[in-house]
């Protein structure tokens, strides 16, 4: 099976132009073999690339940096509505918790207190400490 288009005739059709550089003149050789294929019967036209690539202007740029700027603070929104509602959850979680030790207290003072004060103390105060100085930083971040 032979080709249908010989590679010294793609660039025989480009000699007489200039390019900017090596990299246009393969686009242009390409585009040139895609035209060539899309005179035969049954083959789709191909849209031809652009030659050369085309810079951001400042309106460009500046709706980007906006798009940006909005995902990002879409997804802070997102996390601290995420902390607060986990923050509401473990609260009430700890005070389940600490009821059921209070409870626990009544039949057996000793061991129930020292419970409730190790979770008091230790977890619950670190956690939701924790979680609160997330928030405040979460809100610090977010433009005013």
């Amino acid at each position: 099976m032979g080709y249908l288009v010989s590679t010294a005739d793609l660039y025989t059709t480009h000699r007489g132009k200039e390019f900017d550089s090596e990299e246009q003149q393969r686009i242009a050789d390409g585009n040139e073999a895609m035209r060539t294929l899309g005179d035969l019967p049954g083959v789709q036209d191909i849209p031809a690339l652009d030659t050369k690539a085309k810079k951001p202007t400042a309106n460009d740029r500046d709706a980007r940096a906006h798009q940006k700027f909005t995902d990002m603070e879409s997804g802070i929104r997102t996390a601290r509505a995420t902390l607060v509602a986990a923050a509401g959850n473990m609260a009430g979680s700890v005070d389940i918790i600490a009821e059921a030790l209070d409870e626990l207290s009544a039949t057996a003072p000793a061991d129930g207190r020292r419970y409730l004060k190790d979770l008091k103390l230790v977890h619950v105060d670190t956690t939701y400490s924790v979680l609160n100085e997330i928030i405040a930083a979460v809100d610090r971040a977010m433009p005013a």
